[in-house]
């Protein structure tokens, strides 16, 4: 009977071990993003905060306009939407005629419905994508891109928020920026969202949300759980 007790009495020590592990392993994940969160509030109310006192936040290397100042700056590639070949969905209606070798060349109309090429996303050129107080660039070795906060209406980002497609008034054809991590698609989203309430809120009430995100995520620190006994 001792012999089975001691059976029992191991088994049962492993699976506290292995719930007090997965506990901590818990705790550390949500502590792990509780610390990026909180990393990146303090990045965002530097850079809103200097811009708002008439300096740039990033060294860009952009021509700035009257009043506008660099926000944000990371790598990225440029993307663009563009349309495949299309093709006739039917049969031809000519005469074949004989080439010799097997080959032979139809002449004459071709009978069916043209059905256009698919849209697809291709990468243009990579460089760098700068967020300012005005817009968005994306300054590239081939090509210059902006998409402007006054004519933007809306972006589509993917799941891991490392692709984002911008929608803007003055152009038909949607394009947009990759990022190379998640990290700084998920950087540049955040800084995005305060970044186009500067026309209705100001630098000033911009910087105050900031503040209190910063604050209520400082409530919301996860605390080292006690470990799990019998």
């Amino acid at each position: 009977m001792k012999f089975f007790d001691n059976l029992k009495e191991a088994s049962a020590a492993k699976a506290l071990k292995r719930a007090n592990d997965a506990q901590l392993s818990n705790y550390q994940r949500q502590l792990g993003q509780w610390q990026a969160n909180k990393d990146l509030g303090v990045l965002m109310l530097d850079a809103f905060t200097k811009v708002s006192q008439g300096t740039d936040a990033v060294d860009s290397g952009a021509v700035m306009k009257a009043g506008e100042f660099a926000i944000w700056s990371g790598p990225a590639s440029y993307h663009e939407s563009k349309q495949l070949p299309g093709s006739y969905v039917g049969r031809s209606n000519g005469i074949s005629v004989p080439l010799g070798h097997g080959f032979r060349y139809r002449t004459g109309a071709t009978k069916g419905t043209f059905v256009p090429g698919n849209q697809v996303q291709a990468t243009v050129d990579s460089g760098s994508v700068i967020m300012t107080t005005n817009r968005v660039i994306f300054n590239g070795n081939l090509k210059t891109q902006e998409w402007a906060f006054e004519k933007w209406t809306g972006a589509d980002a993917s799941d891991d928020e490392r692709i984002f497609m911008i929608h803007v008034t003055n152009r038909q054809k949607v394009s947009g920026v990759n990022f190379p991590t998640v990290v700084e698609g998920n950087t540049f989203n955040q800084f995005l969202g305060f970044a186009l309430q500067i026309p209705r809120s100001g630098l000033a009430g911009v910087i105050k949300e900031i503040q209190d995100a910063i604050a209520e995520n400082e409530k919301a620190k996860p605390a080292q759980p006690a470990p799990l006994t019998d």
